[in-house]
């Protein structure tokens, strides 16, 4: 890009040029990650940035996918923003779950293989993730059946997790829904 970019060039001129589109670079250099013709699911839609980034669905639900539609249940929310951005996002309280959105990035990038950097959203008043998707964003909406919007009022556990056949999909969920929703308090006053 520094090269093209001093020749007078844009970048996507010289590879549209050479090899028809980043994506095929990228396959030609052997750093191509979307799995675009893997998918099937009716309503996931892959835009062409998600397939330059490589972004990466899911094949099936596992435990790390179910674990992290708990931690959607309880700390995200989809949306579409007036830039007609598919927005996927999760935030927590930026004082005491930093090493936890650490993990939820690390998990990111094994599940959508998307780095998807932490940092202060709400005004500095959490801490969390952003994700601009339209391929993880159908795939949350049209696949799993979350809901777009405030979460608050609309949220309920997938049925493609609720109905499974393996109880470890089951208990996924609600361990992901425990790391954000649940709290466990020791109280002396309490005990008999």
């Amino acid at each position: 890009r520094e090269i093209t970019h001093k020749a007078g060039y844009k970048s996507h001129k010289i590879i549209d040029l050479n090899f028809s589109s980043l994506a095929e670079l990228k396959k030609q250099a052997g750093t191509y990650q979307c799995n675009i013709d893997d998918i099937h699911f009716e309503g996931v839609e892959f835009s062409g940035r998600d397939i330059s980034r490589g972004v990466k669905i899911p094949k099936e639900i596992d435990e790390l996918v179910a674990e992290e539609s708990g931690w959607h249940a309880g700390d995200g929310s989809l949306y579409t923003n007036a830039k007609n951005s598919y927005v996927y996002c999760m935030a927590g309280d930026k004082n005491e779950e930093r090493d936890f959105y650490d993990y939820v990035s690390m998990s990111f990038k094994k599940i959508y293989n998307f780095e998807a950097e932490p940092q202060e959203v709400a005004g500095g008043k959490g801490y969390g993730v952003h994700i601009s998707s339209k391929a993880i964003y159908t795939y949350k909406k049209n696949y799993l059946g979350f809901n777009a919007g405030e979460k608050a009022d609309i949220v309920e556990i997938p049925t493609k997790i609720m109905n499974s056949e393996e109880e470890s999909i089951k208990l996924a969920f609600v361990r992901g829904l425990a790391d954000t929703d649940f709290t466990i308090t020791f109280d002396k006053k309490h005990a008999q």
